[in-house]
């Protein structure tokens, strides 16, 4: 839910109201990611939500990779943690404010660019998301059951604190990813 540049932030709200909308609809299982600093981001996040999403607190890249690789799908804004999520290969919608996608975003048709009609953020609205997200992923959204079964084991009562036992064969997938889509980056 969050980014470093402000301009470059979806709406907390809006991210809420999609997760709402994805609950309601589809009962999928919402993982909340957040960076160092953002607990703010994730606690308003939980105010415009009526269900417990998953809460995956910061962690090193490696980890938040691996927790990517298990998702169906990621929506994020135009930050570094889209590009992790690219370089394991999870489809994903980008939010895009001032930032060109032409030039930022991943490459592949996997990889879903979104920019309002101002370059901001907020001219984004949800069910232009929502509608996007289900073209890109038409089948029931849905969070892995090795994610799942790996979350509810790792994490304590209160959300905050998480272990991730995350194999290394994983994590050896990841830094493949990481080389081939860099490579291809380099490679225009």
């Amino acid at each position: 839910v969050g980014a470093g540049k402000l301009f470059n932030r979806w709406p907390v709200g809006r991210f809420g109201e999609l997760a709402q909308l994805l609950n309601d609809r589809h009962e999928v299982q919402v993982l909340l990611f957040w960076g160092p600093g953002e607990e703010q981001l994730a606690e308003q996040f939980c105010k415009y939500i009526q269900f417990k999403p998953v809460k995956v607190p910061p962690s090193s890249i490696r980890q938040l990779a691996a927790s990517f690789k298990n998702c169906d799908a990621i929506v994020c804004n135009d930050t570094g943690v889209m590009h992790v999520a690219a370089a394991v290969d999870v489809p994903l919608i980008a939010i895009f404010g001032p930032t060109d996608p032409a030039e930022w975003k991943p490459i592949g048709e996997k990889f879903i660019a979104l920019r309002g009609n101002r370059k901001s953020t907020d001219a984004i609205d949800v069910k232009h998301v929502y509608s996007t997200l289900g073209k890109l992923i038409p089948e029931s959204i849905r969070i892995s059951d090795e994610l799942s079964d790996t979350l509810d084991q790792s994490f304590h009562k209160d959300g905050i604190k998480a272990h991730f036992d995350i194999s290394e064969s994983v994590l050896d997938r990841f830094d493949k990813s990481l080389d081939r889509y860099g490579k291809a980056v380099r490679n225009g």
